[in-house]
């Protein structure tokens, strides 16, 4: 089903770890159609990974907030943008722990600092260590 055949506009378009997907041929065609669906009023919220992570093979790109606007332009702006994830040490440490085969850590106070410690030291990130941009972008 492509874009365009879906009926209506919508006030909020989600494109969630899909641009990188796109080829750079077709992504002018893409984003205008994500354009056309979009009220007036409407927004577009955007996650991508970024230039951080290295380039997986069934990636065309990775991001930074300048190639997320160039690719956008000239139909949607950036209003607004967060950098989630940060690639560090803590990062790796808090996914072994909850991502392995050995142990379910059913502990509610350790489940709580996990999250306190994910949350305070590894979900927002910045341009230089995020692993995602996250941005909500208007309709132009």
């Amino acid at each position: 089903c492509a874009i365009a055949d879906v009926p209506g506009t919508f006030d909020a378009i989600t494109c969630v770890e899909v641009m990188e997907h796109i080829p750079d041929e077709a992504m002018a065609d893409f984003v205008a159609s994500l354009r056309a669906k979009c009220a007036p009023t409407g927004r577009l919220i955007v996650s991508v990974p970024t230039i951080v992570r290295p380039l997986i093979p069934k990636h065309y790109r990775h991001y930074s907030l300048a190639i997320l606007k160039q690719q956008l332009s000239p139909h949607f702006e950036v209003e607004d943008s967060a950098w989630l994830f940060r690639n560090n040490r803590t990062t790796i440490l808090l996914n072994m722990l909850m991502n392995n085969r050995v142990f379910l850590l059913e502990h509610a106070g350790l489940r709580r600092l996990i999250w306190r410690t994910h949350r305070q030291k590894t979900f927002f990130g910045t341009d230089r260590d995020g692993a995602h941009l996250v941005a909500v972008c208007r309709p132009v």
